[in-house]
């Protein structure tokens, strides 16, 4: 009998070899992480406490985090943590140290922008206007931090001359720090004996650099990476970790998930996996189905209803089919802001809407951050508002204006357009315009038009395309979906509208742009193992006959 997969695991643990492990969709990688922190948990708890130490676990979202704090059961042993908010803890005690590299970050970024004034051929441009403006204001931020007494605070918005910084801050210092002092590599290794990351391939390479070039090499950390490096969905992940390393390797092959049907699909998809139908799924045969439909007046109901209903046996609210659109277009359309889609698109920033974790529009992520405001104070998280919102509390009567002006904005925020509510904001001093929004070229045609088209748009479209991106929808795009499982799933295809996806070349074949061709085939993966039982793929684009032959060879049944 093969050694099972867990206690590959435990012997890794136990002899202290660090490891990654690659588990397919649906596999219960996550059920594999919570047993191994359980493991540890039993074996270590009085020595790790005795000597004041943790177990590290990073995740990529607060969903991830908070998901795997509740199965744990909130043990205190545990730090489960998104990566910035770990690696702050690790150099926020070191005040003097991280004053002197954040000087030497604003030293590179004032060499970098007085490298493009050199290379500038005409000085009466606007780009060398604003370059030399940058560079003055980096001159004066670090002058006004030298002479600051202020310590070192990570916020969501930088301000250097305050010795305040930001999350892309977080990385950056943290990696030059390590780098830079052994001592506290020792530190951090001694306080943190095991440190696991949780879906590696989408952390970003600078990360896995800092854990595995500073504090792998002292030896005195065990690192677990668990994932899939067929699961990379964001462009920004390292997708896999590289073999220099030598870290173990374990496979998961098992699938909880799927139907027999649909794991030989995934089977035919790659081919450094196989996986195997497992638990009660293996007797479900499931189905896979192909269809591909003119876009021309294609009507997404009409299809449900005369198409998949009575075959699925789709309950009348279709609470049991999950519709996945991989057009951002389309959801737009669905949710009612494709206005707004199509101002940020038109400006070719139209990811800004979906990637919250990306500054493509600094607009747009101040107007997401203001949901967010208000996100907490629905909740009332109110140490976290607190944190994200510039207003001052010093008084009973501070506290009493600040919920006043939250319950009327909140109340009003559905009726007003975007630069009446950005008005408010920052004239009830919630939030603080970030430098990118000042540095904004308004001069600059093209940007004063996507400018004042962003403020005339309603501001409700902004709430819709928050609940979106947050995956609020019943309409998901691919990046909310990875982890989630659905008994009945339709995956709506159009090449028409997208440039970095084409599943005419995937199917066909063509690697002629092999990024395309590998982003496609892995977001091609994660959406087709979504699905429990039946998946449905709708292609509303035109496709060759030799992705046709393809479709065929993967698809048990194909309809035109």
């Amino acid at each position: 009998m093969a050694f099972p997969i867990i206690e590959q695991i435990y012997e890794s643990i136990d002899t202290k070899e660090s490891f990654v492990l690659d588990a397919g969709a649906g596999s219960g990688k996550t059920w594999s992480l919570i047993e191994s922190l359980k493991y540890i948990i039993d074996k270590n708890a009085e020595s790790f406490n005795r000597n004041n130490q943790k177990i590290v676990c990073i995740t990529y979202t607060n969903v991830a985090k908070n998901e795997i704090i509740e199965r744990l059961e909130n043990n205190e042993l545990v730090m489960v943590s998104t990566i910035h908010d770990f690696l702050w803890s690790c150099i926020s005690q070191f005040k003097k140290e991280l004053k002197v590299k954040l000087i030497e970050l604003i030293d590179e970024k004032i060499t970098k922008v007085q490298s493009e004034l050199d290379k500038a051929k005409n000085t009466t441009t606007k780009t060398y206007a604003n370059n030399l403006e940058k560079k003055e204001k980096l001159e004066s931020s670090k002058n006004e931090l030298i002479l600051t007494q202020n310590t070192t605070q990570y916020k969501n918005y930088f301000s250097y001359k305050n010795n305040i910084i930001s999350h892309d801050e977080v990385i950056e210092l943290s990696s030059n720090i390590f780098s830079s002092y052994p001592t506290i590599r020792k530190i951090v290794a001694d306080s943190y004996p095991i440190i696991f990351v949780d879906e590696y391939q989408d952390t970003f390479p600078k990360i896995i650099n800092i854990l595995l070039d500073y504090l792998l090499p002292t030896n005195k950390i065990l690192f677990g990476f668990y994932g899939d490096k067929m699961q990379k969905i964001y462009d920004t992940g390292i997708g896999e970790i590289p073999l220099t390393y030598n870290l173990k390797r374990i496979t998961k092959p098992e699938n909880y998930r799927c139907s027999v049907s649909v794991v030989n699909l995934l089977n035919k998809i790659r081919d450094d996996i196989k996986q195997i139908p497992s638990g009660t799924n293996k007797d479900i045969e499931g189905s896979c189905t192909f269809y591909q439909k003119p876009n021309t007046d294609f009507n997404l109901d009409s299809f449900i209803v005369h198409e998949l209903k009575d075959k699925f046996n789709l309950e009348d609210d279709l609470h049991n089919l999950k519709v996945l659109y991989l057009t951002h277009k389309l959801i737009a359309r669905e949710n009612k802001y494709e206005e707004l889609y199509n101002l940020v698109n038109a400006s070719d920033k139209s990811d800004a809407l979906t990637k919250k974790d990306k500054d493509r529009c600094p607009f747009i992520k101040f107007l997401y951050q203001i949901e967010n405001v208000v996100l907490l104070y629905q909740e009332n998280k109110i140490q976290s508002l607190l944190k994200e919102i510039n207003f001052e509390i010093n008084s009973f009567e501070d506290k009493k204006t600040l919920k006043s002006i939250l319950d009327e904005f909140v109340a009003i925020r559905a009726t007003k357009t975007v630069e009446e509510i950005f008005k408010l904001v920052i004239d009830k001093k919630l939030l603080q315009v970030s430098q990118k929004m000042n540095d904004f070229d308004l001069e600059d045609e093209s940007n004063k038009t996507y400018y004042n088209g962003l403020m005339e748009r309603p501001y409700k479209e902004i709430i819709q395309a928050n609940k979106v991106a947050d995956e609020q929808t019943p309409f998901s795009t691919k990046h909310g979906t990875k982890g989630a499982e659905f008994e009945n799933v339709l995956v709506v295809i159009d090449d028409d509208a997208w440039r970095n996806y084409s599943f005419e070349k995937y199917f066909s074949g063509d690697t002629t742009n092999e990024s395309i061709y590998n982003r496609t085939k892995n977001l091609f993966y994660v959406v087709c193992s979504r699905a429990k039982i039946n998946l449905v793929i709708l292609a509303l684009s035109p496709l060759t006959g030799s992705s046709l032959q393809k479709i065929k060879e993967l698809f048990t049944e194909v309809t035109n």
